[in-house]
């Protein structure tokens, strides 16, 4: 009976190349292979023509799915190249690692201690290795030394020495999870042989290999020890489709890769001395329409071998390709770098699982839902525009909107500006991990409908604030979730109800509007919503002036916002009954008594919008708190109120221009030296665009006059001149 050892790097082509013709030559009877035993169940499915990687194993707790573990596989790794390898030729393979049902029964952190209890930083061992040679880091190291050698022979022995001198000096650090998990593997490779099998081929991360190849002097009572009473969970797995970008997410095993993409290319051009590499450089560029000619193509590859001579390498690395790139293409810059390295360095392939990988009823149904709209789940970011009076736009639109109400990130909404109410515009990119959301919520509902709607019945059941409960209705009607929809109403009927917050139900306002507006754009009723809008601007109009007055200058400042917010929402509805009770409410605070002063001036200014203040009252009220009979604090805040957001109201009611203009010329230096603090916040907050504009529309405004006027030969040159510094300080 023998057993043989093949230590490799995890996602290396060179090390998958390497074991696979180590094992050709080998002919074993049984294949270890590092993985957890649970994936025995979904082994077969390697062999399907469906499954496409890149694609993980994922492992989670059947009753509690957010503790789940990723197992990714790309081409290129030795791992799925053995499993490929023991399919075709009938070899039995058995993953050896500790099993997931013990393993991920411990707490996050609870086995990243090492043996003497202490903590330690989790580095890369190969960086030691590094350091030595002078190269960056670990990954390098075993880049140049190991995946990238041309002569591999005795490469598995070389490794063995080298790792076994490491852990030699290492082994007061060797973590807890380490010491369990390579227990496990010895207790493995002693059941194969008292199995009888004769010929037990070991295949796992090149660091274990010293501490399994001792599995004759370690006892088996001391293995079994460790591993006695371990705590245990249930545990549930499957494949699901990964992406190369996020190959560099820690896995079961803490692997990583920074670049599949050219890892892919290793493995497919394992001689390449950089033309095609290089040639595939080109290519992508010249899709960005950037000029890249054969001879840049000739001169990059004789530079980038021309670094690795310098530098002792057999052949190029990655790193003397992207120097030479920059240099010979970039002509210095690196900014190319930043398309090849998403595009071909990382990549941005995807891969497939076969349709009949065990899998929860709800991601079924997600998934068969996304093919019947053609929306496939894409690592590349797509952009939908959508018009709704489109039944497939619809469709696609209700969708999104669902796996929103499950906090499933995998579309997200933009705005649109000018397109009409119809049209939506969603940005999608999935994620692996948005599986994991769907497992989760799994327990919910079989159908998307199903656990969607039970989730927000959920929510409702927590929400005791009007605004949480006008914010999830505005979520759940555009996904056409009517009953949730019903079930909100009532509950937001109840609240506005019984609340007496003005400022809770002037937030509302806008939710509310905007669920009315959507419902008659779309043909739906809506009339019960409209009516607690009715009744929320009834309560405001009858007791919102109470929560005007006497309040600080930091409330005042929300209140303003909550009263543009408002004033737009009610404005865009177009409906005279709601507009008239808040119009009665702009009124009140426009002539209430002890009104914070920055909320009475707004509400001139938007009543003087609305022609409900004409211009000789307004004139009237602005004359009157500008005058020094007032404090200079109260008239600080009624102007900033006044004029705030007013820009185009100034850009095109000239009327309106007129009386600022007429006030301002009114003052004299001190008054208006005084008030130059107060103007110049305001203008402040206008864009620079507006302020330029107001500044042009200043001065042609005194051209008109000094053209309309007859006295204008008997103005001094010098004394005209002297009002420009004061416009600009105005203006900022």
């Amino acid at each position: 009976m023998a057993v043989s050892f093949w230590g490799i790097r995890h996602h290396g082509p060179g090390s998958a190349r390497n074991v696979v013709e180590a094992l050709d030559k080998l002919c074993p009877d049984m294949i270890l292979l590092e993985g957890p035993p649970e994936a025995v169940d979904v082994f077969n499915y390697v062999k399907s023509l469906q499954m496409e990687p890149p694609v993980a194993l994922l492992a989670y707790e059947s009753n509690n799915p957010k503790n789940a573990v990723f197992y990714p596989f790309a081409e290129f790794s030795p791992e799925w190249q053995v499993m490929l390898f023991a399919l075709k030729n009938n070899v039995e393979l058995r993953f050896f690692d500790l099993p997931l049902v013990n393993l991920m029964a411990y707490k996050t952190g609870e086995l990243d201690v090492c043996v003497d209890g202490s903590k330690r930083e989790v580095v890369d061992p190969f960086d030691f290795f590094a350091k030595v040679d002078n190269l960056p880091d670990g990954e390098t190291w075993w880049n140049t030394k190991i995946e990238q050698r041309k002569d591999n022979f005795g490469i598995f022995e070389a490794v063995d020495m080298a790792v076994s001198e490491l852990r030699s000096q290492l082994e007061i650090n060797t973590l807890r999870r380490d010491k369990l998990r390579e227990a496990a593997m010895r207790c493995n490779i002693r059941e194969s042989l008292k199995n009888g099998y004769n010929n037990v081929a070991v295949v796992c991360g090149a660091w274990h290999i010293p501490a399994l190849k001792c599995y004759q002097n370690i006892t088996a009572a001391y293995d079994k020890n460790l591993l006695k009473k371990l705590p245990k969970i249930k545990i549930s797995c499957t494949w699901i489709p990964w992406t190369y970008n996020r190959l560099s997410l820690a896995s079961g095993y803490g692997a990583g890769i920074v670049s599949p993409g050219w890892y892919s290319h290793l493995w497919h051009y394992p001689f390449d001395d950089g033309s095609v590499w290089v040639s595939r450089i080109a290519a992508l560029l010249r899709e960005k329409n950037i000029d890249v000619s054969p001879a840049h193509v000739v001169d990059t590859v004789l530079l980038a071998n021309s670094l690795a001579g310098l530098r002792g390498l057999v052949r190029p690395s990655l790193n003397e390709f992207s120097e030479a790139v920059t240099s010979v293409i970039g002509g210095g810059e690196n900014i190319l770098m930043k398309i090849i390295e998403k595009e071909l360095i990382v990549g941005e392939r995807i891969g497939t699982v076969p349709d009949n990988v065990p899998k929860v009823a709800l991601l079924c149904d997600i998934e068969q839902t996304a093919k019947k709209l053609r929306v496939p789940f894409s690592s590349e970011p797509k952009d939908y525009n959508l018009d709704l009076r489109n039944p497939l736009h619809l469709g696609r639109s209700i969708f999104f909107r669902r796996l929103r109400i499950m906090d499933i990130d995998w579309a997200m909404e933009k705005d649109v500006s000018g397109c009409g109410t119809f049209k939506e515009l969603w940005h999608t990119i999935h994620q692996p991990e948005n599986i994991v959301k769907i497992i989760e919520n799994a327990t919910w509902g079989n159908t998307l409908l199903e656990a969607t709607e039970n989730i927000a019945v959920f929510k409702i059941q927590k929400l005791c604030e009007i605004t949480d409960v006008s914010r999830l209705l505005k979520q759940v009607i555009p996904a056409d979730l009517p009953l949730v929809a019903e079930k909100l109403t009532k509950k937001l009927d109840s609240l506005s109800a019984s609340t007496s917050d003005i400022v809770e139900m002037m937030k509302v306002i806008p939710d509310l509007s905007e669920i009315v507006k959507y419902g008659d754009v779309r043909k739906l009723d809506f009339s019960h919503v409209k009516q607690v809008l009715s009744l929320v601007l009834a309560r405001i109009m009858s007791g919102g002036i109470n929560a005007c007055c006497n309040i600080n200058d930091e409330v005042a400042g929300k209140m303003l916002n909550l009263f543009s917010s408002a004033d737009f929402a009610v404005s865009a509805l177009n409906y005279s009954e709601l507009g008239d009770m808040w119009l009665g409410f702009l009124k009140q605070v426009y002539r209430g008594i002890n009104v914070h002063q920055l909320l009475a001036g707004f509400s001139a200014r938007l009543l003087y919008n609305k022609g409900i203040v004409d211009a000789h009252e307004i004139e009237t009220e602005i004359f009157f708190h500008g005058s020094q009979a007032n404090d200079a604090v109260q008239k600080a805040f009624w102007f900033e109120g006044f004029l705030q957001r007013s820009s185009a109201v100034l850009l095109i009611d000239n009327c309106f221009w007129n009386i600022i203009n007429s006030w301002l010329k009114s003052l004299d230096n001190k008054q208006f030296m005084d008030l130059l603090p107060i103007l110049r916040r305001t203008f402040s907050q206008y864009s620079p665009a507006e302020r330029r504009r107001l500044g042009q529309k200043a001065k042609e405004y005194n051209l008109q006059i000094e053209e309309n006027d007859d006295d204008i030969a008997n103005v001094d040159a010098e004394d005209a001149l002297k009002v420009l510094p004061l416009i600009e300080r105005l203006l900022g």
